[in-house]
């Protein structure tokens, strides 16, 4: 079923988080992480954007561990599983790693595409539109590392808003 596009209430969830990505750097939010994890029924939701850095001790969250928080649908972006937080974060407990994983993998193996062609159909069929899953090839053919040159990347705007940041951080020490 898509997504609703209109605005939706606030609702309370429960989120294992699984995904935390590395910092970006935005004009709007300052710095942002994007976040996603899996419901207590299976179900996937991305949290975006959190300014992991600026949250309160806490609630910075690690990754496989339970949080409750309210959340709302975000209706600029088209994807079925992207929210925002509505509120605080509550932290809940954490998944150890345990029995190679037992627990965690009870919940983030309960869906596995084993077709990359099913997964893509999902996300291509409007009714659906899959963003986030779990996915296992049958094998690995290659993989390729590539270095990024930081300075590359660092434009003008970029290398200001870092500047600011760091002294904003200063600030708060």
């Amino acid at each position: 079923m898509p997504a609703p596009r209109e605005p939706s209430r606030p609702e309370r969830a429960k989120i294992l988080i699984t995904v935390k990505t590395y910092p970006l750097l935005s004009s709007t939010h300052t710095e942002t992480v994007c976040t996603a994890g899996l419901r207590e029924n299976g179900r996937w939701v991305r949290i975006y954007p959190i300014s992991y850095r600026y949250l309160d001790k806490a609630q910075r969250f690690q990754k496989y561990q339970w949080i409750e928080a309210k959340i709302v649908r975000d209706i600029r972006d088209p994807r079925p599983e992207s929210h925002k937080l509505a509120g605080k974060i509550k932290l809940l407990s954490h998944l150890d790693s345990k029995n190679e994983w037992e627990k965690r993998k009870k919940l983030v193996l309960g869906k596995v595409y084993h077709r990359l062609g099913t997964l893509i159909e999902e996300a291509r069929d409007t009714s659906i539109g899959t963003s986030l899953a779990v996915f296992k090839p049958k094998r690995i053919i290659g993989f390729t590392l590539e270095r990024e040159n930081p300075k590359k990347n660092h434009t003008r705007k970029r290398r200001a808003l870092m500047r600011r940041l760091s002294r904003e951080d200063a600030d708060r020490l």
